[in-house]
């Protein structure tokens, strides 16, 4: 194998295997931490009937290997390569360039293809039951709790502007200067001036995301707001430092990027340097590293720290100027033993909790120094608890204790004042507001006689007896049982975590936990449908499912995190309950918890079903090879394509519903734009510009169009018939590959991009976003440039969904047969009505072009010409055709009639 200079990625690793054989491919795997599992010759596996091609060999941390991992609620950049970034091979350190090997094995994706609500019960409107539920919690918070900041916007912009200012020379004249040199009678080569501040400068912040971190990563995400808020006139950037990582990755429209140090100006991070990781020393070396690098960049480079500033390393004090979140008179030192004393005295607050939240966390803290000086508690001992041996998971979310951990705390719990108490339970209940009651009861239960005898947890005592009582009582059948397999699994969990003393109250619930915890083997063999279960009171939410590399996970859906790379979001699912099942061909692969890091495996088929409580959603998958990289961005999910050398971008567009044509009061509007309501069951991916010149040329060989003056120009002057062959004729040159032109209806959902404007951009249009004859504007919109003629495909902003000129420039075919009306009854639509090749019937173009009056561009504008027209204004952009399964069904308005079928 040839000398490769620069870094190794498992690209090279993967061409090692197929190139050059196991030695090479081996050493490869050494210098990368890694291991090679052999695969099965393909003689030996078993064929099924949708199996995907041969997989690559597979590529595994060994036990020993430092990966890098990144925080489990951070939703994600996107790559489906093995490799944790997207598909790139990096040539030099600092250099990342794509590449797409000739030998790379085919890329399997997967996509949404199909929602369905959860039918629900018709006279309760409820999802259907298999059993009663005992009466809801009375004594539930109204009011969600909210995590509580280190430092409120004011005083946080109070500690960071004197940093934050960098002195210019000002107008005003400092006095006090000349006076002193009048006085030591030196000479002025000129007046010297006052300085002033200025806010303008190039700002720069990275985030530190290492875990023992995560109860300040929401203090983080505020303080990156409130500055981005204050220094609107400033450059701003931000970067993040995930955990294991040795440099930062910066944020950018099109999602993470390597980081490049900044030229100058001001870098502000939010970190603790590394002195409270578990393992300081690496930590505090990759921050000695970073800062000469800032230093040599004439940075200055300001850490903000959850301790004070004399602790921090004396050599790195050098290169950061160091700000604390607390002011001296709250912060104090950290002394090994005075820690690990406050460490174990917030735990003994938290024993009651089963799962510690890092706000409920923040919220304990703050509250208990009102029971006196000994509970005043610094902020650095948050991250010291998180990574306290008692703590067994620290999730992101919600941290678990280790077993019987817990219990030595709850037996310390007894030993505080009924005062104490109170708070800490008063506090608790508020962080128990939008989750299950079982968790209250369960927390309430764990306690001692002396703690449940508390005035404030009377009445909510007698509910959770009555509770325990229900349950025990109801599930001592043990056929009832095992329909419900997770209230079976949630038993087996209640046995390791309750006291046996407590147990013992309920004799019927002692007898099935023992029998549950000791029948454990067989307890997640067989999952039950979500929608099969019981009523749940909890709130809707929704949460994200991701593809990981080969697994399928599921995380909370946060609108501040930015993807993680390796993760691919594939669809939002909307649930009560805390997990989803998943099924292949009627098959339970597994089920996926919120707040829980398991994953299941993708199957080797086509298609799988993923059910919540609240919804049903099918997945599907395509095999192919041309896939360059898949990813997300500030506009969504996007896969690229190498079509014939040329590359080419698709924008997946989820399942929705919108209003199709134009309101009545609509100004320009013409006959034949009938408003009316379109479900759209089914997602699809389209390509983000209209055709190229370049890629036509690459498939067809000759170019037809008019204006020739750039290849990346929209093809133009072709029928639809001509369109319709060139498709043909890419499919037949790209094997696996599927593509045809959107139905109406989905060209324009696409268009209007979630917007009920006359066009994506809003009320009207300039010849800055968009080419058309602006002479002619729409509505009495302003005179602009007439270009007379086409221009670059992405020479003009895109709209919100990340498509290009789907105003102007050249009007676009659909497949759609013309239709003279709509009408205006709401219709629910898969695919394109197809009648072949027919040009006797016209076909639907949409968008406007160059030559066109503004009102002719509108997202509602419909037109309509032969099938075998040549059209010196038209042209078209293309869809994958993975999604769009045909639906033989009469055509309406140009689209099947709706069909609710599962995939």
């Amino acid at each position: 194998m040839p000398e490769k200079q620069g870094q190794l990625g498992r690209i090279d690793l993967l061409q090692a295997r197929v190139r050059a054989g196991a030695d090479s491919a081996n050493y490869i795997a050494r210098q990368l931490g890694l291991t090679i599992t052999a695969e099965p010759d393909n003689d030996e596996r078993k064929a099924e009937p949708d199996s995907a091609p041969d997989t690559p060999p597979r590529v595994s941390a060994s036990p020993d290997a430092r990966q890098p991992s990144v925080p489990a609620d951070q939703p994600p950049c996107v790559s489906t390569s093995l490799d944790t970034r997207p598909l790139r091979v990096s040539t030099s350190p600092d250099t990342w360039q794509p590449s797409v090997p000739a030998d790379r094995p085919p890329t399997r994706f997967w996509y949404l293809s199909h929602r369905k609500q959860a039918e629900k019960d018709p006279d309760t409107g409820e999802a259907k039951l298999l059993a009663a539920v005992p009466e809801p919690w009375r004594g539930r918070p109204q009011h969600p709790p909210s995590h509580q900041p280190l430092l409120d916007e004011k005083a946080l912009l109070a500690r960071l502007q004197p940093c934050l200012r960098q002195p210019r020379r000002g107008r005003k004249v400092d006095v006090g200067k000349v006076a002193r040199a009048i006085s030591r009678a030196e000479y002025l080569q000129r007046l010297p001036r006052q300085p002033r501040p200025s806010e303008s400068m190039p700002l720069h912040l990275i985030d530190d995301r290492s875990r023992h971190l995560t109860s300040y990563w929401r203090d983080h995400h505020f303080a990156a707001e409130v500055i981005y808020r204050r220094y609107t006139q400033a450059t701003l950037s931000l970067s993040v430092l995930v955990e294991g990582e040795v440099r930062p990755q910066q944020i950018t429209a099109d999602g993470l990027a390597d980081w490049e140090p900044p030229d100058q100006g001001v870098v502000l991070i939010f970190s603790d340097l590394g002195a409270l990781a578990a393992l300081p020393q690496p930590a505090i070396r990759r921050w000695l590293t970073i800062g000469r690098v800032l230093w040599r960049q004439q940075c200055r480079a300001i850490a903000l720290l959850p301790y004070t500033v004399e602790q921090l390393d004396p050599r790195l004090k050098t290169l950061f100027t160091g700000l604390s979140w607390e002011p001296p008179a709250i912060a104090s030192p950290l002394e090994p033993a005075a820690s690990r004393e406050q460490v174990d005295k917030l735990l003994t607050a938290l024993a009651p909790a089963i799962r510690i939240e890092p706000g409920l966390l923040r919220a304990m803290r703050l509250a208990m120094p009102t029971h006196g000086e000994a509970w005043r508690i610094p902020a650095a001992i948050e991250a010291l608890l998180w990574r306290h041996e008692a703590i067994d998971q620290p999730h992101s979310v919600a941290a678990s204790w280790a077993i019987n951990a817990r219990q030595q705390y709850l037996q310390a719990f007894e030993q505080l004042t009924e005062a104490e108490k109170n708070t800490v339970l008063e506090t608790l209940r508020q962080w128990r507001a939008d989750l299950a009651e079982k968790i209250w009861y369960e927390e309430i239960i764990s306690l001692g006689e002396a703690s449940q005898s508390l005035a404030c947890l009377q009445d909510d005592m007698q509910q959770a007896n009555r509770y325990f009582e229900h349950l025990s009582d109801t599930f001592q059948d043990t056929a009832h049982l095992e329909e419900i397999p997770q209230t079976k699994a949630w038993f087996r969990r209640l046995y390791q975590r309750l006291p046996k003393q407590r147990l013992q109250a309920f004799p019927s619930l002692q007898s099935l936990t023992e029998r549950v915890y000791k029948d454990a083997p067989d307890f997640d063999r067989q999952y039950l449908n979500p929608q099969q279960l019981p009523p749940t009171d909890r709130q809707l939410r929704q949460a994200v499912l991701y593809q990981q590399g080969n697994h399928l996970r599921l995380q909370r859906y946060d609108p501040f995190h930015q993807p993680n790379h390796g993760y691919s979001p594939l669809a939002l699912i909307r649930l009560r309950r805390d997990h989803v099942q998943v099924i292949a061909q009627n098959k339970v692969l597994g089920e996926l918890r919120l707040d829980d890091s398991r994953r299941v495996q993708l199957p080797n088929k086509r298609s799988l079903v993923v059910t919540s409580d609240e919804e049903t959603l099918r997945l599907q998958t395509q095999t192919t090879s041309n896939v360059l990289e898949i990813g997300r961005d500030t506009h969504g999910l996007y896969a690229d394509l190498g079509l014939l050398g040329v590359v080419q971008r698709f924008r997946y567009i989820e399942p929705g519903t919108f209003m199709m044509g134009s309101p009545p009061d609509e100004a320009e509007r013409f006959k034949g734009e009938d408003y009316h309501q379109v479900t759209l069951t089914q997602g699809y991916w389209l390509a983000d510009t209209a055709c190229t010149q370049a890629l036509w040329q690459a498939v067809m060989g000759k170019n037809p169009s008019v204006v020739k003056d750039d290849p990346q120009n929209p093809i133009e002057n072709i029928s639809w018939l001509n369109a319709q062959a060139f498709l043909k004729k890419l499919n037949q040159k790209v094997p696996g590959l599927q593509v045809r032109l959107p139905c109406e209806a989905q060209w324009e959902y696409a268009c209007r991009a979630g917007t009920e404007t006359p066009f994506s951009f809003g009320d009207n249009i300039t010849p800055e976003q968009v080419n058309y004859g602006g002479k002619v504007p729409y509505a009495g919109g302003k005179k602009g440039k007439y270009r007379e003629k086409t221009v670059p495909v992405k020479a003009l902003p895109a709209n919100p969904w990340g498509l290009y000129q789907m105003h102007g420039n050249v009007w676009e075919w659909c497949q759609d047969e013309w239709q003279e009306n709509l009408g205006t009854s709401p219709v629910s639509e898969n695919t394109s009505a197809d009648a072949g090749d027919n040009s006797s019937m016209d076909r639907v173009l949409r968008g406007g072009s160059w030559i066109d009056y503004g009102g002719f561009c509108r997202s509602a504008v419909r037109n309509h010409d032969s099938a075998d027209l040549r059209y010196r204004i038209g042209g078209f952009r293309f869809s994958l055709g993975y999604e769009l399964q045909p639906v033989h069904a009469p055509a309406h308005r140009g689209a099947a009639q709706g069909h609710e079928q599962a995939g």
